[in-house]
């Protein structure tokens, strides 16, 4: 007579590959989460480091050498800006450097560094 169905053993071991497999597919689509989420924010930062960095371009003023920082939120996103404005060896031209930090991360995480030269005429 012949048996039918499956043996509590056979069970054990289809769930047991279906486990591993389940685990990896978790595993892998958790890292791809992560790294869109990091592109995201990396985009994101960038956009911001632009969008300072033409506005102090974009300026009538004359701009001063010093440092300016200060908090941004976007969405859930914390963010601190720093303009770092530089003398050069040319008296009309200055460097202006604008990074984007990561408030989220302690310590805070540099995430973009945009630097442009501003001349005055």
């Amino acid at each position: 007579m012949r048996q039918r169905g499956f043996t509590l053993m056979e069970i054990l071991v289809a769930l047991a590959l279906f486990g591993i497999v389940a685990t990896a597919f978790i595993s892998q689509s958790t890292g791809q989460l992560a790294g869109s989420t990091r592109a995201q924010l990396q985009l994101l930062s960038d956009v911001l480091a632009e969008n300072e960095l033409n506005r102090m371009l974009a300026r009538k003023q004359w701009t001063e050498p010093g440092l300016i920082s200060y908090p941004l939120s976007y969405g859930t996103s914390e963010f601190e800006i720093i303009i770092d404005t530089r003398t050069t060896s040319f008296p009309l031209l200055r460097r202006i450097e604008v990074a984007v930090l990561d408030q989220s991360q302690q310590p805070p995480v540099e995430l973009s560094r945009l630097v442009a030269f501003r001349g005055q005429h």
